[in-house]
């Protein structure tokens, strides 16, 4: 009965978020603390509701709409009605901006200011659109924290700082990251499904997994990272360091040389050269491009097939793409102007919500 009445809150919210962002941009956040639901109003919604959170079970659910960023200084889960708006369904995106992950500070027994223990663990984000940078850890203040989860968010930037390698099992999935990722000494994340207009780095072994992902350009210094089953768009090569020091198997490229200056044991069974016709059916340009599903088109899809036996490009592997977030949307509601005579009023809801 619990989950039913959290599912129906949900549902209600969403409704509600959806109509405001579409006419008087109301914001609201609901929290969920067990049986317990606190409802908190606009802009500072979303603050309001963190700052109220005691522990990692707890859940925001966001409508849409835009909304000021609170400090991250503790792990919840937090749900957006989506990263981008897609009218057709009824949906309105969640716009926050620019968000810190980085822990909270107390006084320990002999007067010292430490950071605190164990906060940050368990985080889960999801369908949201950060307008600003978000950054886990901050320049001489790294981070430890483990099992962090973004997804299906869209990020302008997002970033992991110098010193922050005591992070272990972070997965970025099903995003879009428009400007750029920057990871710098961190270690065990894995992006899976996503869209990267740009990765940048440092000559680290970052032990990053990149899968099945769409990535459109690097600059001249990159990661270390293992790439397998993607298809890699930049024009050209790279003799960096550290992209000579990662591993490619199974990735389609654009560039005919782009392996050129890898060692042979740095590489396996890779296609290169291929245009975007042979790929997608059409031209899809050097960054991303809302419009585009970048499906591969069928004839493709049985010709490139990834490591795990499934094709190449962001809807193979364990996590096909969608912009749909995990919890509900409301994709149709018929609600009769009049009840019936017992008092009764008919109301017809379509959700969509992806696993």
């Amino acid at each position: 009965m619990k989950k039913i009445s959290f599912l129906f809150t949900v549902i209600i919210f969403i409704l509600s978020g959806n109509r405001a962002s579409a006419q008087t941009e109301l914001q609201s956040a609901t929290l969920q603390q067990g049986d317990k639901t606190s409802i908190y109003y606009g802009k500072d919604a979303f603050i309001s509701a963190f700052n109220a959170v005691t522990g990692v079970t707890d859940v925001i659910t966001l409508s849409s709409g835009t909304f000021n960023s609170p400090t991250f200084n503790k792990a919840c889960t937090v749900y957006g009605a989506g990263c981008e708006t897609d009218e057709s369904k009824g949906i309105y995106s969640t716009n926050v901006g620019g968000i810190t992950i980085q822990h909270g500070t107390e006084v320990n027994g002999e007067g010292e200011t430490v950071n605190k223990t164990n906060d940050l663990d368990g985080i889960h984000i999801e369908g949201i659109a950060f307008t600003g940078t978000v950054s886990v850890g901050k320049t001489g203040k790294p981070v430890t924290l483990k099992n962090l989860t973004l997804k299906r968010c869209k990020f302008e930037g997002l970033y992991t700082w110098y010193g922050s390698w005591c992070l272990s099992d972070v997965n970025i999935i099903n995003c879009i990251i428009v400007e750029c990722i920057y990871t710098e000494e961190t270690n065990n994340i894995a992006i899976y499904n996503s869209i990267i207009n740009r990765i940048d780095g440092d000559s680290y072994d970052n032990k990053l997994l990149i899968k099945n992902c769409i990535l459109f350009s690097r600059t001249g210094r990159e990661c270390i990272a293992t790439y397998k089953d993607n298809i890699i768009l930049s024009p050209d090569y790279n003799s960096h360091d550290s992209y000579l020091a990662s591993f490619f198997e199974k990735n389609i490229f654009r560039s005919g040389n782009a392996l050129n200056y890898v060692n042979s044991s740095n590489k396996k069974n890779n296609w290169l050269g291929k245009n975007d016709i042979a790929i997608f059916g059409e031209e899809i340009g050097n960054e991303y491009d809302p419009s585009k599903t970048y499906a591969i088109k069928a004839e493709a899809a049985g010709t490139y097939i990834g490591t795990d036996g499934t094709p190449v490009g962001i809807y193979g592997g364990l996590y096909p793409f969608t912009k749909t977030p995990s919890n509900p949307q409301i994709i149709s509601k018929e609600i009769d102007v009049k009840s019936t005579l017992d008092g009764k009023l008919k109301v017809s809801i379509k959700v969509e919500a992806q696993k």
